[in-house]
């Protein structure tokens, strides 16, 4: 009896790791240059979780959606050949790795139960090598097929699906268990992220501060605020460029229960980084973030808890530039920056 008690607890910790690496190996099958993810873990699951959560609001009728996932395969033309609890990979992968159209460089992962059975949903479907041409519900564009283990990998792109990726995406250790027990979760690949975004987020804040002065200085009232408008702008960029600078990954993980949404938003930062030992030094908390409420029904609600401090001094630094423009505004009299500061 005792043996056989040690055998149901191995398997049942064998399985739990099974749903691990299975729900890692969707993430896996990736390429490396793969630039941001949303992954659902179990369609079936969730589209009973969606309808269940439709009809709880009572928006279902009103939406017309009583099966999500039956809508979704109708769109689409697939009926046969779909494992329903598996999981789908949506993945945006970086232009300039696939021939810099940004339009066509996205990959879907469709879990099947039956790949020729799949392909067989498209009407006039052919195949050249291991690849199937096909069109997908009213899209008059070919989109490409592949067999990846047990998915199937489809891209407007054949050079996508062609070849499974010899390297592959690298979840952070930080996000794996979201990643794997998440109802749905969007990753962002900082690290492939930063030198696209980059230069795009100093382009709109060149424009942007350009524009915000040209319009000051037309109405000659406003101009004297221009140094501020300017400080206000720039460190409003300085936000998004430190997270850029300072981070590897983000994700929102998403989770449907008969109570509500749950959402959690996880940042990898880099170890010496400034936001890094920002959020290192914070101190957030286990317990329950909502006790205060007062018993009732809610359609929204949340907590947080984070030392206040390391928050305090976060701020600080990011409008300290702002308060002490306002010493350039001749119109500016009675108060100095340092006073406010001290408010």
């Amino acid at each position: 009896m005792r043996s056989l008690h040690r055998s149901a607890i191995a398997a049942v910790a064998m399985v739990m790791v099974l749903v691990q690496v299975a729900a890692a190996q969707s993430l896996e099958q990736l390429p490396a240059d793969t630039l941001a993810v949303l992954k659902i873990k179990n369609i079936r699951q969730a589209s009973d979780k969606v309808n269940n959560l439709l009809n709880t609001l009572g928006v279902a009728q009103m939406a017309g959606i009583e099966d999500p996932l039956a809508m979704v395969k109708g769109e689409m033309g697939v009926e046969n050949g779909l494992n329903e609890d598996g999981e789908v990979v949506f993945a945006y992968v970086d232009p300039s790795k696939t021939g810099g159209d940004e339009e066509k460089s996205m990959l879907l992962l469709l879990p099947v139960s039956d790949y020729q059975a799949f392909v067989s949903n498209f009407e006039g479907a052919t195949t050249e090598g291991t690849v199937s041409v096909v069109k997908i519900g009213n899209d008059n564009d070919d989109s490409y097929v592949a067999k990846w283990g047990d998915y199937a990998a489809i891209s407007p792109l054949k050079e996508l699906v062609a070849t499974a990726p010899a390297a592959n995406l690298a979840v952070v250790d930080a996000m794996s268990k979201d990643a794997g027990s998440s109802d749905a979760i969007f990753y962002a690949n900082i690290e492939k992220l930063r030198p696209i975004l980059m230069p795009q987020i100093q382009e709109a804040k060149t424009a942007a501060i350009a524009e915000m002065q040209k319009n000051l200085s037309a109405d000659a009232g406003q101009q004297q605020y221009a140094p501020v408008a300017k400080s206000a702008a720039t460190q409003a960029f300085a936000v998004i460029e430190a997270f850029l600078n300072d981070s590897d990954a983000a994700a929102i993980g998403v989770n449907l229960t008969d109570a509500g949404i749950a959402v959690n938003v996880i940042a990898d930062f880099k170890a010496g980084s400034y936001l890094g030992k920002a959020m290192a030094s914070s101190k957030g908390t286990d317990e329950p973030l909502v006790t205060a409420l007062p018993a009732g029904e809610y359609l929204v609600y949340g907590g947080l808890a984070t030392d206040s401090q390391a928050i305090a001094d976060v701020l600080i630094d990011l409008v300290t530039p702002v308060v002490n423009s306002l010493g350039e505004v001749k119109a500016y009299t009675g108060v100095q920056p340092q006073q406010l500061m001290a408010t």
